[in-house]
């Protein structure tokens, strides 16, 4: 083990994968169609419009900034998509090994768009659980998952 992973706040480093599960699942499912939309502009160059204006005016090299504009934005969606999976591929079989009941807890709390209070209500009321001790069992399944993801 190293001196920095001996400092890594693991609770806080699991919440925020939490947090980002879904914008990572987003991109995964957007994916090709993302891909499309920039291969669709990067094969419909315009040629240069004729200015009758200003001498000058008008720039010969404008549709080679567009295709390196169109390939960089290749590059960053592809980034994109391969950081997506190494998260997936790292984040999914530690959700996996929770139970039915963590897993439900962590997603009303991190995952979803509803504020904490309510989210603490609606876990209380599906399994009968007071306030206290939805919050005890997310401490637990946060510290599960965190072991789960970072080992000891």
């Amino acid at each position: 083990m190293t001196i920095p992973w001996a400092y890594l706040n693991k609770c806080a480093a699991t919440i925020s994968a939490l947090i980002d599960y879904n914008s990572m699942k987003h991109i995964l499912l957007s994916y090709s169609d993302d891909a499309a939309e920039v291969r669709d502009h990067l094969t419909c160059v315009h040629a240069p419009a004729l200015s009758w204006g200003a001498p000058g005016s008008v720039n010969p090299h404008a549709a080679d900034g567009r295709i390196a504009r169109t390939l960089d934005l290749a590059d960053v969606v592809e980034d994109r998509y391969q950081q997506a999976l190494e998260y997936m591929a790292w984040f999914q079989p530690a959700w996996d090994a929770l139970s039915e009941d963590e897993r439900f807890i962590l997603s009303e709390i991190y995952m979803n768009d509803t504020n904490r209070t309510d989210a603490v209500i609606s876990i209380g009321e599906r399994l009968h659980l007071e306030r206290a001790q939805v919050y005890r069992r997310k401490d637990k399944a946060v510290s599960r998952l965190s072991l789960l993801l970072y080992g000891k």
